[in-house]
């Protein structure tokens, strides 16, 4: 009954401030029957068993393990540590995955109740004035600390099962469906999230793993292709996980070809052009992979490839001293680039069109080039698709606004010439 679970945390609560986070081996049954009853239980007991049990014990777990880490303990004692660590990681990652499942359930439910025109019921976490978001982001700084700690050394041998890694890397998988992680606000709660993934795939080969959840996240939600761009480039640049993006391709590329939803496809797509703009440099080796879809339906992912290859265009391949490899590269580009101007689908070409632009207004257009650019643009003036000829028009414009030969055509001298 209600009653006697408050009595049972109560207990808890009571045995915590006297054992630290060890009170979870008398108290583990009462924290289970909380989980099993989640749905019915207030945010006021909620909020209570979280700041004053789960968070305490995560922040208590690494006093616990670390004279045990350090010296060479009895497998009594190795073993304890062990299960006390798995005990109150358990609870937290089921804890943590049953507060965003009813705070999700009770969100569309206010939703569904404010398109009937009807008042929203009391006892919402709005009305607890507890501070989840805060209070979570706490929780997985906690857990990164705790990561940071040589705990392989709990195991025998000193290898983490994975279940046991995946299931904490789960929970930052979960904090990420929530649709609010993509605000501004939210700013700190997604880069500690990335922190600890970023750090269970460096030290505790989560790399495959973490690979096939973000293409499961890419699939089903929009809301993270941008939180995961600016994560994946995080790995890179402050990690130095370039093998990541490869692997990420790879899976993306393989689950275009068996994904039956359109919308999936077009998350994948605007997952990579972000990371392209974000650093171009760490999709360079990419292209030869995406490239093989050009050829291919859907016309999204063309699109996808052709602004993959505009933004290294831009950021790598348009400056003076080029090697011949790059320039090789480079024209490669320019050549795909033109080609898609005359391609089957009217979105493409108008795509097409729009990074036309984009390369005409940074200067990336060889000289040698430029009168080719001038031609294709006139001829899909003449495109039987009103979109298309509207971009080529625009293209033409930009053409001669940033014609490199402009500096030399004085209007004054021009017209004194023809006075002559």
């Amino acid at each position: 009954s209600p009653n006697d679970i408050n009595e049972a945390v109560e207990r808890a609560i009571d045995s915590f401030k006297e054992e630290g986070c060890t009170y979870i081996l008398d108290h583990f049954d009462t924290l289970y029957s909380v989980l099993i009853h989640f749905s019915r239980m207030e945010w006021s007991l909620i909020s209570r068993i979280f700041d004053k049990l789960i968070l305490g014990s995560l922040n208590q777990l690494s006093y616990l393990i670390e004279p045990v880490i350090e010296d060479i303990p009895d497998e009594d004692a190795r073993i304890r540590t062990l299960n006390i660590l798995k005990m109150n990681l358990y609870i937290f990652t089921q804890f943590h995955s049953c507060a965003h499942d009813k705070i999700s359930f009770e969100n569309s439910t206010a939703v569904a109740e404010k398109g009937k025109n009807k008042k929203t019921k009391k006892g919402k976490l709005d009305e607890c004035s507890w501070e989840w978001d805060n209070t979570q982001r706490l929780a997985f700084i906690a857990l990164f600390q705790l990561f940071q700690m040589q705990i392989s050394k709990l195991w025998d041998p000193p290898v983490p099962d994975e279940q046991f890694i995946n299931m904490c890397a789960n929970s930052c998988y979960k904090a990420l469906e929530e649709q609010t992680i993509a605000h501004v606000k939210q700013k700190p709660l997604r880069e500690t999230l990335f922190q600890v993934v970023g750090l269970l795939i460096k030290r505790y080969s989560h790399g495959i793993s973490c690979v096939v959840k973000i293409v499961q996240l890419l699939t089903l939600y929009e809301h993270v292709v941008s939180p995961l761009a600016h994560g994946v480039v995080m790995f890179v640049q402050e990690l130095g996980m370039k093998s990541l993006v490869n692997e990420i391709v790879r899976e993306l590329m393989n689950s275009t070809d068996t994904v039956q939803d359109t919308s999936s496809v077009r998350y994948f797509s605007n997952f990579l052009v972000e990371v392209a703009e974000l650093e171009p440099e760490i999709m360079i080796p990419t292209t030869k992979e995406l490239t093989k879809y050009l050829d291919e339906d859907p016309y999204s992912m063309r699109c996808c490839v052709l602004s993959v290859m505009t933004e290294i265009l831009l950021n790598q391949l348009s400056h003076e001293g080029l090697d011949d490899n790059a320039k090789e590269q480079r024209d490669l580009y320019l050549e795909l680039l033109e080609e898609h101007t005359m391609d089957s689908n009217a979105f493409v070409r108008s795509r097409v069109l729009q990074l036309w632009q984009k390369i005409v207004q940074n200067n990336a257009v060889p000289k040698i080039r430029f009168l080719m650019v001038v031609d294709l643009a006139i001829e899909r003036i003449l495109d039987r698709s009103s979109n298309v000829c509207k971009h080529a028009i625009s293209l033409l414009k930009v053409i001669l606004e940033h014609n490199p030969y402009g500096a030399q055509l004085n209007i004054q001298q021009l017209a004194n010439q023809l006075l002559l």
